[in-house]
């Protein structure tokens, strides 16, 4: 029988998400300022300035909607697939674990959490909602066609997930009961 399970978690904005928005915003108003105040003084630049300010308005839009992120979990047959969605519209391949070849998958309450988030040579990839997340699991593995480099992911799986991840590798899952 074949195991199919996909599941999406937004990322929480924090503050350097609202201070990048905030900046952009402000920038993009102080050009504008700048555009509009030359006009006065040179008409003669009136279409070109026109289209500097709809670039700054395209690129302020594009720097908030970078901070629009959600992240899918598709487990298909033992295999999750990771991918970050940038404002509802396009979708980026994060990585790809493989859950025969997983080292562990548990719940950031485990002892080998803090060691290997603190370890220089563990890539992380962060695919949740926040770090600092109650529901935070995290799993160590080796992907197959980048070498050896250890590689943690941070995410936030549903019990599905969970349960699709211990069916393949039940030795190296160890989940928390959730209250």
């Amino acid at each position: 029988m074949d195991i199919f399970n996909e599941y999406i978690v937004k990322k929480k904005k924090t503050g350097a998400d609202i201070a990048v928005s905030c900046l952009a915003v402000a920038l993009g108003l102080a050009i504008c300022y700048a555009a509009l105040t030359i006009l006065r003084y040179v008409p003669l630049l009136s279409t070109f300035l026109l289209l500097v300010v709809a670039a700054v308005v395209w690129g302020i839009y594009k720097v908030v909607a970078m901070t629009n992120l959600e992240y899918e979990y598709i487990f298909t047959n033992g295999e999750m697939d990771v991918d970050k969605i940038i404002n509802r519209r396009s979708r980026k391949r994060m990585t790809v674990v493989n859950a025969r070849r997983i080292d562990i998958l548990a719940h950031r309450s485990h002892e080998d959490f803090k060691t290997n988030l603190e370890n220089g040579a563990v890539k992380k990839i962060n695919a949740c909602t926040s770090p600092d997340a109650e529901d935070l699991y995290f799993i160590l593995f080796r992907d197959e066609n980048d070498g050896e480099t250890p590689k943690m992911l941070l995410f936030n799986p549903n019990d599905k997930l969970l349960e699709g991840f211990r069916k393949y590798n039940p030795k190296r899952v160890f989940i928390e009961p959730r209250g």
